[in-house]
């Protein structure tokens, strides 16, 4: 059971199949394949190649994007922390000059 046959189903592609070229056709199934990145603004199918690396890529632009906003946060409060402590160290020394 190591090696499973695929079969015709491994090699279809339903992208070029002409009896599905009017639903392919709809605005609203060409403007979903744009966006997904299975056909560029053209008309052309993507290769499964440049489609995997096109989505590597998108993927590790949001990684770096959720690490930079999460770097903001931590820093934003790191700075806030900094500042609370200032005042209430300023607030201790004005507390101590009045005794």
């Amino acid at each position: 059971m190591s090696h499973i046959d695929p079969g015709p189903l491994a090699s279809y592609d339903s992208l070029s199949d002409p009896n599905l070229t009017a639903y392919f056709n709809n605005s609203r199934m060409r403007k979903h394949l744009i966006k997904s990145g299975l056909v560029t603004r053209r008309g052309q199918i993507v290769s499964e190649k440049v489609f995997r690396l096109n989505n590597a890529r998108k993927e590790h632009q949001r990684h770096v994007r959720d690490l930079l906003a999460q770097s903001i946060v931590h820093k934003a409060l790191d700075m806030e922390r900094h500042r609370q402590m200032n005042i209430k160290r300023q607030l201790e020394e004005i507390g101590k000059v009045e005794r």
